[in-house]
């Protein structure tokens, strides 16, 4: 469409073209790229950049309303964290004042005023809290609880950890803490949606893929390393080789523990520890089968487990091609103990763990 400024906009490719179809740019989100053939040297040079920059004026303010009436469901987050309009970047999310509390960046073109891009900030500002809320609600209704009396002191100490860990952490961390909080306060903290398992403490709800690529995203934008790492999704699988490439706390953030070569999922590495303490309990020095469900439990092959048991604290030898498990105590295996191992065996990998 023609108008008083000579220039129409292209509205499939967001170019900018003359009358006569030559290419003075391209609009992307709320800038505009000048185009590298755009001729300069033109008899009203003056008269022809203050009409580009009106109908700039003109298209931007279109755009400014279109966002400040929008939805929430025209806005998104890249994973490079960049705030998306009609899958449009219009800006980026940067380091706020902590981890779950990210600031916008709005990235405009000089003809828009600051009174416009107030009006958008707002607006924007809504939805990101209204986003963030609704994909990771357990880590901010965790973090609003810190601030509430009716939790004692060491109980709000543990959710503030949690959130700072986004969600997943060693049981370590805070056993101090959960040795000294009453019964009221861990009902009051399970209702938030806490797993206190044996190893970790952790939010089943933040191990789904939606909430595991979120808490990416803040992570990187709170570590300033959009741009260092490489993509890691998981999609939520049960286990995962590790890549040296990814950034070891991006597989915490996620939910996955690292054990040797293998990530696994927090919840599945708790169940497989509960199941291999149970069938220890009874005769701690003595060998005993590992139950194949685990196998399947984690997604693990039979030559991938020996990482699995080692970091859990628990030995493997082979005995009639069958893994069989014991807590690791010092000097718990013989030095006489000698299997005679299948070479060809799936089991053959565990052959190299320490007796």
């Amino acid at each position: 469409m023609t108008n008083s400024f000579n220039f129409y906009k292209d509205e499939e490719n967001n170019v900018i073209l003359t009358t006569d179809n030559t290419v003075v740019g391209q609009i992307s989100g709320l800038c505009f790229k000048s185009s590298t053939t755009l001729n300069l040297s033109r008899p009203n040079e003056k008269d022809f950049f203050e009409n580009l920059n009106n109908f700039l004026f003109f298209e931007f303010q279109k755009k400014i309303n279109d966002i400040y009436l929008s939805t929430q469901e025209n806005f998104s987050i890249s994973d490079d964290g960049a705030i998306l309009f009609k899958n449009e970047s219009i800006g980026n999310i940067c380091k706020g004042q902590d981890n779950l509390h990210p600031q916008i960046m709005i990235k405009t073109h000089n003809s828009i005023s600051t009174l416009s891009i107030n009006k958008i900030s707002k607006v924007i500002d809504r939805w990101l809290e209204y986003y963030l809320n609704e994909k990771l609600f357990p880590l901010y209704n965790a973090l609003k609880a810190t601030k509430e009396n009716e939790i004692s002191a060491y109980g709000r100490g543990i959710l503030f950890q949690l959130t700072e860990h986004f969600g997943t952490m060693p049981r370590n961390i805070v056993q101090d803490m959960i040795e000294k909080i009453k019964d009221e306060d861990r009902k009051r903290i399970a209702k938030i949606g806490i797993r206190f398992g044996y190893n970790y403490l952790f939010f089943p709800l933040l191990l789904k893929p939606s909430a595991q690529r979120i808490c990416t995203i803040l992570w990187k934008v709170w570590n300033e390393k959009l741009s260092s790492s490489p993509e890691l999704k998981f999609d939520g699988k049960m286990s995962i080789d590790i890549d040296k490439k990814i950034h070891k706390q991006i597989y915490n953030v996620q939910g996955y523990i690292l054990a040797g070569r293998k990530a696994i999922r927090v919840d599945i590495m708790e169940r497989f520890s509960a199941k291999l303490r149970e069938v220890t309990r009874i005769n701690k020095n003595e060998l005993v089968p590992l139950p194949p469900e685990l196998l399947s439990l984690a997604g693990l092959k039979k030559d991938e487990i020996s990482d699995i048991l080692l970091f859990l604290g628990f030995k493997a030898i082979i005995e009639n091609d069958q893994i069989m498990i014991r807590v690791k105590y010092k000097n718990s295996f013989k030095k006489n103990e000698h299997i005679v191992l299948n070479e060809d065996s799936p089991f053959a990998a565990l052959a190299n763990l320490k007796k």
